[in-house]
């Protein structure tokens, strides 16, 4: 609330209306900038998205604890229509792995300590998994992992298709 002697004083009576309106444009100042600032990370993350759909493997982005990306070829391996509705069904990327003599199992990764360092110290000729697709043929694929330091660790796990398997 702002009072005005009289008699008014104009530039009094400016000065104070100045003052008044000065939160007003503050605040509609802030609301354009962050609305600037949302829709540049939503193109960032955009082009990030369309970076991972343009490649021809299966990639997963995991933060270890669980996955925070996947590319097209991921969802469309697996017949996942909606990737937010996979990540609250806390499936496990490791159920898909097939127990197979030869190949990176679930029970072999869930006896370490860190799985990203167990598939990251194997030999690149053991980094093989067999997976079953949603269309139930199975594939090898041969897991290659890339470490990304940030404000938090990000791993990017890559399965080149190295050959498909009898179904």
């Amino acid at each position: 609330t702002t009072y005005a002697m009289k008699p008014i004083d104009l530039y009094q009576l400016v000065g104070s209306i100045i003052k008044a309106m000065e939160p007003i444009i503050l605040k509609k100042k802030l609301m354009e900038l962050n609305l600037s600032l949302e829709s540049k990370i939503e193109q960032e993350i955009n082009k990030i998205k369309s970076i991972l759909d343009a490649q021809d493997n299966i990639i997963i982005v995991t933060n270890k604890e669980e996955i925070t990306n996947v590319n097209k070829k991921f969802l469309d391996f697996f017949g996942i229509d909606d990737f937010n509705k996979f990540i609250k069904s806390k499936k496990d990327i490791f159920n898909f792995f097939k127990e197979e003599f030869g190949f990176i199992s679930k029970e072999q990764i869930s006896k370490q300590e860190s799985w990203i360092k167990y598939i990251k110290d194997l030999h690149e000729i053991d980094r093989i998994v067999k997976i079953k697709g949603a269309s139930l043929e199975e594939k090898i694929f041969a897991i290659n992992v890339d470490y990304y330091e940030n404000k938090d660790d990000y791993y990017v796990l890559e399965y080149p298709n190295w050959v498909n398997a009898v179904a």
